[in-house]
């Protein structure tokens, strides 16, 4: 007599792990003429940012969480014997407190400045054309995910043309500007 023995193998049924979204991230853009800096945004939620421009006018260390920074500076307008080009002293601090949506919106705009065109590390034989001299708009951005271990910084030639989260930036100072007159 053969008995047959039926094991049974059920999977057990694995929930989705839940997401949560975080908000201890770092986002920081410098807005930069042919001559110096212009402005500067910072969003500091995951380390003690360091900005001596920003904790000297508000007397804030470590600076404020969930809030937009903006710092302008005095950039000259042309270089004479007198001045070096890239002095930039700042003028103006604002500080915009800022909501959630905002700052998922900052995110996402500042993720996708660091898509890289390329999936994979090839392209045609032709070099692309070269950048040239930019007398507009430069901008240097960095995003710091903390504890999240990435820590991501990219140049821009063009601020002025398609960058999107320098344009969403704009738009949260000019609305403080409007509802907050000096």
């Amino acid at each position: 007599m053969t008995s047959l023995v039926t094991l049974s193998c059920a999977t057990e049924e694995t929930q989705p792990v839940k997401q949560y979204r975080f908000y201890d991230f770092d986002m920081a853009v410098e807005i930069h003429t042919s001559l110096g800096i212009h402005r500067k945004y910072i969003l500091a939620n995951a380390w003690a940012y360091h900005s001596k421009e920003v904790n000297e006018k508000w007397e804030s260390y470590p600076l404020k969480t969930n809030s937009l920074y903006v710092v302008n500076y005095d950039t000259p307008t042309s270089v004479s014997s007198d001045s070096k080009p890239y002095e930039s002293a700042p003028t103006d601090t604002f500080l915009i407190l800022l909501r959630k949506t905002q700052i998922d919106t900052i995110y996402t705009l500042t993720r996708e400045a660091f898509t890289i065109p390329y999936q994979q590390n090839t392209s045609s034989d032709e070099k692309p054309p070269s950048i040239g001299f930019n007398d507009g708009l430069s901008a240097l951005v960095t995003l710091d995910l903390g504890l999240r271990g990435d820590y991501y910084r990219l140049g821009i030639s063009d601020a002025n043309d398609g960058f999107d989260l320098h344009t969403y930036l704009q738009a949260i100072l000019a609305k403080h500007k409007q509802t907050h007159p000096q």
